[in-house]
């Protein structure tokens, strides 16, 4: 559990530093899909995942319909 959160806060950081501009949030349902997606405790740690997540996030950002934004705005 510990480690899976520690996911979580990591995927959140990637998020706000690639979209801070234009997105503020969203919610937990779209970080579980895109921590799945990047295969989850496999690809952390390394210099390399931390690539392959911002591209995901990239991507993600385009195909992932982002209904449950404007309702997760503070």
């Amino acid at each position: 559990m510990i480690i899976i959160q520690t996911t979580r806060t990591m995927l959140v950081e990637l998020f706000y530093v690639d979209y801070n501009h234009s997105v503020k949030s969203h919610s937990i349902i779209y970080y579980s899909i895109i921590y799945l997606s990047t295969g989850g405790l496999f690809l952390l740690g390394t210099r390399q995942s931390m690539i392959y997540l911002r591209q995901v996030f990239k991507l993600s950002y385009l195909l992932i319909p982002t209904i449950t934004t404007k309702q997760c705005y503070n």
